[in-house]
């Protein structure tokens, strides 16, 4: 229990907590403001006034959101939460059927922050393709799934991200009889990749960039993206490097395959929440650095 306690201690934002963006807000305004001779002091007044009110809506619609889905939560008296299901070491039931991995932890932080018991969550097996959409609908209260943190899906998508709970890179898995170095080598390569992921544009990118052609081969499901790769219908499978260890762990043969040393984006991982606290430009720059690309994608060739 005490694990769990403390792996939430930073995830109960996902239901609460708009305080503190507001906070960091109204601090840095009242710092620009203060600091800046030449305005007077009525023009001073009235923008501190402006962004007060401001700072206010936005508090009272996050705490509004939080509530509701506390609320919801406490009265179906458990907490739904999307997981990946198919990933070793993340989200994936073992053979006794009980759910395993760090993703899975965090589930149950938050099922025993809200109910003081950690087995009160049911996990929904989701694709990369279904996670969000399930988020938007309510179907799931909760995204405890492998998912990169992006700008664009704060924005665009509404969706609340959580602190990263794991800082990753995407990466290329290949089999050992191939004797390829590096990422390079890969130009033809037919390549299995997941859609609707950050993983399938940047490795369109890395490609594009390194002037080199490769052959998609686009599987919806993870376990079945991985059998193809294993079967030999494509060269290359190209996902984050801690997903290519999960599915190397569980391959046929893993002595057979090997992960090159290319890592070609930054992949920040986190669980997701659907009450937007309208996360700020800056808040992903620092995450990010010079790194983040001008559409707001996490994942960045490098």
């Amino acid at each position: 229990m005490k694990r769990y306690i403390a792996l939430f201690t930073w995830n109960l934002r996902l239901f609460i907590d708009p305080t503190l963006l507001g906070m960091a807000v109204f601090l840095r305004g009242l710092h620009i403001f203060t600091d800046n001779d030449q305005l007077k002091k009525e023009e001073t007044k009235m923008k501190l006034m402006k962004l007060l009110l401001i700072i206010t809506i936005v508090l009272l619609s996050g705490v509004g959101f939080a509530g509701q889905t506390v609320d919801n939560v406490k009265a179906k008296g458990f907490v739904q939460a999307g997981a990946n299901g198919d990933l070793f070491g993340f989200g994936k039931p073992d053979e006794k059927g009980i759910w395993r991995g760090l993703d899975v932890d965090t589930g149950r932080a938050i099922a025993a922050a809200v109910f003081g018991d950690a087995s009160k969550i049911k996990f929904i097996p989701l694709t990369a393709v279904q996670r969000f959409t399930a988020l938007q609908s309510g179907e799931i209260d909760v995204l405890c799934r492998n998912a990169t943190q992006t700008l664009g899906r704060d924005s665009e998508l509404g969706l609340d991200f959580a602190q990263v709970n794991y800082y990753d890179g995407q990466g290329f898995l290949v089999p050992k009889k191939m004797k390829l170095k590096n990422a390079k080598q890969l130009d033809g390569a037919t390549v299995c990749v997941l859609p609707g992921t950050t993983t399938e544009l940047n490795v369109a990118d890395y490609f594009r960039v390194n002037k080199m052609k490769m052959k998609p081969v686009v599987i919806e499901n993870n376990a079945e993206l991985a059998k193809a790769f294993f079967a030999g219908r494509c060269d290359v499978l190209t996902s984050d490097a801690s997903q290519l260890a999960g599915i190397r762990a569980v391959a046929p043969k893993p002595d057979d395959y090997v992960i090159l040393p290319d890592i070609i984006s930054k992949e920040p991982l986190a669980p997701a929440g659907g009450a937007p606290r309208r996360q700020s430009v800056e808040r992903h720059c620092q995450l990010f650095g010079l790194g983040n690309d001008r559409s707001g994608r996490a994942g960045h060739y490098l």
